[in-house]
């Protein structure tokens, strides 16, 4: 895919769902910590609570949450562009904008992630994903959406064609066992005149694998990276490709 000199992707995303079944608590996912803290300093716990209600004839009802205790932890650089996620059920990376290129995020996705293996063995690994988070920055306020994107959601035949507000969400099975979540959307202006557009492009396969098969996670995540890109490429027109360069 052609690198654009103004790429919209606001997030990118690299995600390993693994066998829950990891003879660890919660808490001792904080030992990753140490591993990491040089290029990622800032540590934030992600705690869950289980709400409790109680309802009586006659009653109001009543209810009381339950802290169930620490379920990962959030490790952000200095600048709070990267962040590694780590869980009971897996590992997270994600690059925010402005985004590099796979050729450098990828990698270090891969760093993070053999420094979680390594502290914790998972045995499987059940689901991998990207996600590339792109917002669209149109400079005019009155438009037709077909000038930007492919097949995008229009009123039907008959109907006023002035579109407000928009959410379309597709999932489409790309090939055997990989699966795509498309999401285009107009978002909240932030900027006068300018309209943003929300494509979110989320491509995951679920084929369960030795987590110590770093190939075949590398291929995996490679024919990811592939089909995001095609459906990047597909979704918007030769206008919107030369307003991102």
């Amino acid at each position: 895919m052609k690198k654009y000199s103004k790429a919209p992707i606001e997030e990118a995303v690299f995600d390993i769902r693994i066998d829950p079944a990891l003879a660890m608590e919660g808490k001792e996912l904080e030992s990753l910590y140490t591993k990491v803290s040089d290029f990622y300093p800032i540590k934030e716990a992600q705690k869950t609570f289980e709400l409790i209600g109680e309802i009586k004839e006659g009653e109001l009802a009543k209810s009381q949450a339950k802290d169930i205790g620490v379920i990962g932890f959030r490790f952000w650089d200095a600048d709070r562009k990267q962040v590694c996620r780590i869980g009971l059920d897996g590992f997270g990376f994600s690059r925010l904008k402005p985004y590099s290129d796979w050729e450098i995020c990828f990698p270090e996705a891969m760093r993070l992630w053999n420094i979680y293996k390594k502290e914790f063995n998972p045995r499987f690994i059940k689901r991998v994903a990207v996600r590339f988070i792109n917002i669209i920055n149109i400079p005019e306020v009155r438009f037709e959406l077909e000038d930007y994107f492919n097949n995008p959601p229009q009123p039907p035949s008959g109907l006023p064609q002035n579109v407000a507000e928009f959410l379309s969400r597709l999932k489409v099975k790309y090939e055997e066992n990989f699966f795509a979540i498309v999401t285009l959307a107009l978002q909240m202006p932030t900027v006068p005149n300018v309209a943003s557009i929300l494509l979110d492009i989320d491509v995951f396969t679920e084929i369960p694998f030795n987590a110590d098969d770093e190939d075949q996670l590398k291929n995996v995540f490679e024919r990811l990276h592939y089909i995001k890109n095609d459906i990047f490429e597909k979704s918007i027109t030769s206008k919107t490709k030369e307003l991102i360069g």
